[in-house]
């Protein structure tokens, strides 16, 4: 079952959306586990996207968000299962096994490392 998509973003408010969610997860407690990490990371991304007041058919869509295929994460059963941003598909969400969230920028050759917050258990 496919979910309809967020309405869109340019990428300078999807850059600034990202800077707000960083610097907030980075003030969060660390998480134990991808599901932990998953969890704070729809809450902390509802939280951002609230402040910029969207139709409330996108705060729908992030609310139902579940560490799940169907909602574009693959490779659940390995580590890191990860899953690319809605707004900007050259950035993958990563989440570890012991509950750190990575976020990278991915090019024809290379990745960049965006954004850490480490898992609280040891790796």
């Amino acid at each position: 079952m496919q979910h309809s998509s967020p309405a869109p973003l340019t990428r300078h408010s999807y850059d600034l959306l990202l800077s707000d969610l960083f610097q907030r997860l980075q003030a969060s407690p660390l998480c134990s586990s991808a599901e932990q990490a998953h969890d704070l990371l729809t809450s902390t991304w509802l939280a951002v996207n609230e402040q910029r007041q969207p139709p409330e058919e996108v705060l729908r869509h992030l609310r139902r968000r579940k560490l799940i295929a169907e909602h574009g994460w693959h490779n659940l059963d390995g580590d890191p299962c990860y899953r690319q941003a809605d707004e900007a598909p050259d950035i993958r969400i990563n989440l570890h096994r012991n509950g750190a969230i990575v976020f990278e920028r991915l090019t024809e050759d290379a990745s960049t490392v965006l954004f850490v917050l480490p898992g609280s258990q040891a790796p």
